[in-house]
């Protein structure tokens, strides 16, 4: 089966890695990006941001006790050092709010600290790069 995502860095110096969807994204399609990329910034001897680019694709919407069960429960436990934090751009207000809603409370229970921020464009994931000095 074809990949619903590609993964490219973003610039030669491999500050900022951008999963790209190119079709509306199941949870275990997201779970294969974020372990792939992972493993990408794992390898990098360096801070890196990860944005995960949903643009207006349909995100499959479940509960908070799924969402954690599919995608963060499948995550590895061992935080990677050099990940400062992830960027998920998705444009459509409802679902990006159902999904940084999920986030946020799993990010406070099973992270400690908040990893994770959704954007509603390309222009605000850009603001916080710039913010982090990337």
């Amino acid at each position: 089966m074809d990949k619903k995502y590609e993964i490219a860095w973003r610039d030669a110096q491999q500050t900022v890695l951008i999963v790209t969807y190119l079709a509306d994204p199941l949870l275990n399609d997201i779970l294969e990006a974020n372990l792939e990329a992972l493993a990408m910034i794992h390898d990098a001897a360096h801070e890196v941001i990860l944005l995960h680019n949903g643009g207006n694709h349909n995100l499959e919407t479940v509960g908070i006790g799924s969402f954690h069960d599919l995608l963060y429960n499948k995550l590895p436990r061992d935080s990677i050092e050099n990940l400062k934090f992830i960027i998920v751009l998705i444009e459509n207000n409802r679902i990006r709010k159902f999904a940084g809603a999920a986030m946020e409370i799993l990010d406070k229970l099973f992270l400690r600290r908040q990893i994770v921020q959704s954007v509603g464009s390309m222009a605000e994931a850009e603001r916080l790069i710039a913010r982090a000095g990337f």
